[in-house]
């Protein structure tokens, strides 16, 4: 695994990043809206997937960009390259 950084997301103004919240049966990732930031979330999954023999359910996934000025072409981008709507 390389050693790339994570750059998590403050949710507003006067909070502190937040990479990640977690439920008993889902996780909810915060990144940039970055090729890099996705590429590092998609080996971090692959790594996930390989050393727990789960699976992650992409047809279930979904991302969501915040804030909305995110572009459409940005957008379907990053979607591509990860494998989620």
């Amino acid at each position: 695994m390389s050693h790339e950084t994570w750059n998590p997301i403050s949710l507003s103004k006067h909070d502190s990043p937040t990479s990640y919240l977690a439920f008993a049966d889902g996780l909810i990732l915060f990144a940039e809206a970055l090729l890099e930031q996705v590429m590092l979330i998609k080996n971090i999954m692959k790594f996930f997937c390989r050393t727990s023999n789960q699976k992650i359910n992409l047809e279930k996934s979904r991302m969501c960009f915040f804030p909305k000025n995110v572009g459409v072409p940005q957008r379907n981008q990053l979607s591509v390259e990860i494998g989620i709507q």
